[in-house]
């Protein structure tokens, strides 16, 4: 799906979102993503050759348009000082964020994914995005915040259980997209059980609380590990109907759509 018509005839230009544990960049053509990809976060002693294996930097140095979101001020900062003079760059603030009812210190990237879910997949719209931490986020159909939560992610919960215990790292919670045994007779599995069934089981109340305030509400999944939530949600409970959304590019279209006002306002 690519955005509304108007946008379309747009120059290409490249996305970058510096995310809490590491950079997504995507590069839009015709208003359309034509690729897109994850970059680790800069170091503080990056060098043209360590920058040049990235494969958007070619995209920079050649002046595409950048339009930048960062929750992480010193990759800000240091992206900034990586940065040809050449290559202009547009930064996101909330302030950029045509939604209502933010409050201070809301997450950039939380707002994001809401504004680029709720324009392609309608609004009230409820955003679940599994990434470092997992947020949940609602909108209503004024685009109103009516409010969220946060919560550790998968993998953050799986290195917090393994540095505070001596039990071991479980890479893999869903094993070819299957649900562990809730009631493991091993370790291992008894972790993914743990960590699983209880991220889910949250998320299901959240879902169940959000449809009866908004019946018609879109629920959409995104980030690093919506997709797998999705799927472990329609396992355990099939009675939700899975009629949700998996949009990993939900916060890149939040941040196309505010780039192709701010061009068309220009123009």
């Amino acid at each position: 799906m690519s955005l509304p018509q108007e946008c379309e005839m747009q120059q290409p230009w490249l996305a970058i979102a510096l995310g809490n544990s590491r950079l997504h960049w995507a590069r839009f053509e015709s208003g359309a993503i034509a690729a897109r990809g994850h970059s680790p976060h800069f170091k503080g002693s990056e060098t043209r050759e360590s920058l040049e294996q990235r494969p958007w930097w070619p995209e920079v140095r050649s002046g595409l348009p950048l339009v930048v979101a960062s929750v992480v001020p010193q990759q800000l900062r240091r992206l900034a000082r990586y940065l040809p003079e050449t290559s202009p760059m547009y930064r996101l603030t909330t302030d950029s964020l045509p939604l209502q009812g933010l409050y201070p210190g809301l997450g950039l990237d939380r707002g994001l994914a809401g504004l680029g879910a709720g324009e392609r997949w309608g609004f009230p719209v409820l955003v679940i995005d599994g990434g470092t931490a997992l947020t949940l986020t609602g909108f209503d159909e004024e685009r109103v915040l009516v409010g969220g939560a946060i919560a550790p992610g998968v993998a953050l919960q799986c290195r917090a259980l393994c540095k505070g215990t001596a039990l071991p790292q479980q890479p893999n919670l869903l094993i070819d997209g299957a649900l562990p045994p809730r009631w493991a007779s091993d370790t291992g599995q008894a972790i993914r059980s743990g960590i699983l069934y209880t991220l889910l089981a949250g998320v299901q109340g959240f879902i169940q609380q959000w449809r009866r305030r908004f019946p018609d509400s879109a629920v959409v999944f995104t980030g690093g590990d919506g997709a797998m939530l999705a799927s472990g949600l329609s396992q355990i409970a099939p009675e939700l109907g899975a009629d949700w959304c998996v949009d990993p590019d939900a916060m890149f279209w939040g941040m196309a759509l505010i780039w192709m006002q701010k061009k068309t306002v220009q123009t």
